[in-house]
């Protein structure tokens, strides 16, 4: 690859592809809004990011019947486990680090949402029922 032509700084970035348009940069906040969580109920799927001891990154997709993710209270993700190959590499990586990324798609959507923040496994029987596969 030519080094000319190795783009290295957000100046250079925009110069190429422009700046975003306000009303896309108000999408960004730290809370969930309803229509995010409704955007959450409707998702089959999320793609779950995670990052190694190593600092590489995993992305693992999650999917079930629409609405499997839950919101509580707090507006805190709850995520289910369901079967896998068991290598567990998410789980793993936020033994070690717990930030994570999500993107979600929704069926017939153009759009997708993307959450990142910090996680924490448990294993709470109550927390696992309310979760489980319907």
């Amino acid at each position: 690859m030519n080094d000319e032509f190795i783009i290295s700084t957000e100046q250079d970035l925009e110069a190429i592809l422009g700046q975003a348009h306000a009303f896309v940069k108000e999408k960004i906040c730290d809370t969930l809004d309803d229509a995010m969580k409704t955007f959450i109920e409707r998702s089959p799927l999320v793609f779950v990011s995670t990052i190694d001891s190593r600092g590489q990154l995993d992305i693992s997709p999650k999917g079930d019947a629409p609405g499997f993710v839950l919101t509580d209270n707090e507006d805190n993700l709850l995520i289910p486990e369901r079967p896998g190959n068991k290598l567990a590499l998410g789980f793993k990586n936020l033994l070690n680090n717990d930030h994570i990324g999500l993107i979600f798609v929704a069926p017939n959507m153009r759009e997708t949402l993307r959450v990142k923040g910090t996680a924490r496994i448990s294993n709470d029987p109550a927390l696992l029922q309310s979760l489980s596969a319907k």
